[in-house]
């Protein structure tokens, strides 16, 4: 049964989809990083870093019936940073934005946020599932971020050529 909330509509946007436009260019850096900088990530000595950043980008979740916007989107960036030391190796997938609520709201822990993470031909190399989306009344430009280490499966990051950003869930008139 559907959980009922007095004086608030219910509206579930199926799934927000942001595609990464094909014109847009990778910002590749390449650099490293020196043993006192180096030990936050708890290598040993000077390593070599690529990171490789997707944007920025704008979006908008809207509401089905009536096309008007739920939230919007601002300065969308996705980056990947490779931190190499001999055979260490970790990986450090970032998502950011600014989010402005158009009269919306979401429940704590009941939006999901995803970033599809693709090669040249469009095929999903690895996802990750960040922290929940939040979308708040008097959300003005907020500012979100959110950092994942991944120290399993590292080989992707060469074949990165773009990404999908996905927000599923439920949200309510304010």
């Amino acid at each position: 049964m559907e959980p009922v909330y007095p004086n608030k509509t219910k509206f579930t946007p199926g799934r927000f989809e942001l595609l990464m436009p094909n014109e847009v260019k990778m910002d590749v850096k390449q650099f490293k990083l020196n043993r006192d900088a180096s030990g936050i990530f708890s290598f040993g000595s000077t390593f070599s870093a690529t990171s490789k950043t997707l944007g920025p980008f704008a979006g908008e979740i809207h509401e089905d019936a009536t096309g008007q916007p739920i939230a919007t989107f601002n300065d969308i960036r996705v980056s990947v940073t490779s931190l190499i030391e001999n055979n260490k190796n970790i990986l450090l997938l970032s998502l950011e934005y600014f989010i402005t609520s158009h009269g919306w709201r979401s429940d704590p822990g009941q939006v999901s946020q995803q970033v599809l993470y693709r090669n040249s031909g469009g095929g999903v190399m690895f996802s990750e599932a960040f922290t929940s989306f939040v979308l708040n009344c008097n959300d003005n430009r907020r500012y979100d971020w959110f950092q994942v280490g991944e120290r399993d499966i590292l080989g992707w990051i060469d074949d990165l050529e773009a990404f999908t950003y996905l927000v599923n869930g439920s949200f309510f008139k304010c």
